[in-house]
This record gives C-alpha cells, sequence and structure tokens, in this order.
C-alpha cells in the first residue's frame, strides 16, 4: 500500500509540474500531452465514491465542532466522540463491502478504505485508553 501510494503521490506531481511548465512555457510543451491529462469517466466514479464515504466525517466533524443545527448545545465531549467514532468505524466497514468488487470499483477503493479504518480504529484506541487512564 505505502509504495502504491507514494508512487500516486509522484504521478500526481509529475502531472502539476508538467501543468505549471506548460502554462508558464506554453511554446515550448506539446499541448497535446497536457490536453489529454484529465480525468476518465472512472476518475469521475472513483471521486463519487470518495465522496459518498466521506461525507459522514464531514457531518461528524461540523457536529463535534458546535456547528450542528441545534447551536444551543455543546458538543465535542468524549461521550460524544467515542459513539461517533464508532458510527464512522461502521461506515468504513458497511463502504468496504460494498465498493470492494474490482470489476465494478477501482482496486485501489478497498484498500483505501481499510486504511482508513485502520487510522480511525488507532484513534478510537488511544482515546479509550485515555479515558481509563483518568
Amino acid at each position: 500500500m505505502a509504495l502504491a501510494a507514494k508512487e500516486e503521490r509522484q504521478r500526481i506531481g509529475r502531472r502539476r509540474k508538467t501543468k505549471d511548465n506548460y502554462s508558464e512555457n506554453d511554446n515550448q510543451q506539446d499541448p497535446e500531452y497536457v490536453s489529454t491529462d484529465e480525468l476518465t469517466l472512472d476518475d469521475w466514479e472513483d471521486v463519487k465514491v470518495i465522496s459518498t464515504i466521506l461525507e459522514p466525517f464531514k457531518r461528524v466533524s461540523l457536529y463535534q465542532q458546535g456547528m450542528s443545527t441545534n447551536r444551543n448545545r455543546a458538543n465535542g465531549y468524549l461521550g460524544q466522540i467515542l459513539p461517533a467514532m464508532d458510527k464512522l468505524l461502521s461506515h468504513l466497514e458497511d463502504a468496504k463491502n460494498r465498493y470492494s468488487d474490482p470489476n465494478i470499483y477501482s482496486t485501489h477503493m478497498a484498500t483505501s478504505i481499510s486504511q482508513a479504518w485502520k487510522i480511525l480504529d488507532k484513534y478510537g484506541i488511544h482515546i479509550h485508553l485515555l479515558i481509563g487512564a483518568i
């Protein structure tokens, strides 16, 4: 996974450099190369899936910051954070099952969801340990 992520970051970096160079030196680059560097339909499907997966994270984050619809209620207590993290972990488990078919979705989708689950679970364990130490 780490190698794939590193390669993806390098690929994105090359794209940025190419586009930056093209905009600065438009006579020196092949315009055909830059014009073909765009998202495919599959890429847009990935963007939709990622957006769907991240939506609950946005809602929980805003709620924990006190930006929910009920502004008279204090948010962000540990008693609220742990259930929210459990809901997000369940959401990621559901997403992994839903988007794991490599015939339909990008192969990196399930791997990325698994990595997100591991990271969130790690922080949940740390919070549980913190509460146990209090």
